[in-house]
């Protein structure tokens, strides 16, 4: 038979169960499909992670503007999260002046989409 492997990760500062994160450096980059639809007072960022490869981990989006400056104030309907591979997800934010979202994670190349525009990264 095949045999199970389990990594788990706690967020100890010392003694026996210092965190010990190592295992995450060794998550290759993956890719993400990025989507995004601004209006003057919201915008709604489509995410899909790559079908091949590791999960999207610590995902975020942030409006931005022409600058790609983060604006603030502003209320995303998401934090950071995870993508499975193939997995899709609509991210809505208000910012008023949005030109762009900006989107990152732990494991993706970061980049800025603006009106109706498509990235992959």
């Amino acid at each position: 038979g095949g045999q199970v492997v389990e990594s788990e990760y706690l967020l100890a500062r010392r003694g026996a169960l210092a965190t010990n994160l190592t295992g995450l450096q060794t998550i290759a980059t993956t890719g993400i499909h990025a989507t995004a639809v601004v209006t003057p007072d919201n915008t709604t960022t489509t995410l899909q992670c790559g079908r091949s490869g590791p999960a999207c981990l610590f995902v975020a989006v942030a409006p931005v503007d022409a600058s790609t400056q983060p604006l603030t104030p502003h209320v995303c309907d998401a934090g950071y999260f995870h993508l499975l591979p193939g997995e899709r997800r609509a991210v809505f934010c208000t910012a008023q002046g949005a030109t762009g979202m900006t989107v990152e994670g732990f494991n993706t190349m970061p980049a800025t989409v603006g009106h109706e525009s498509v990235v992959v990264v």
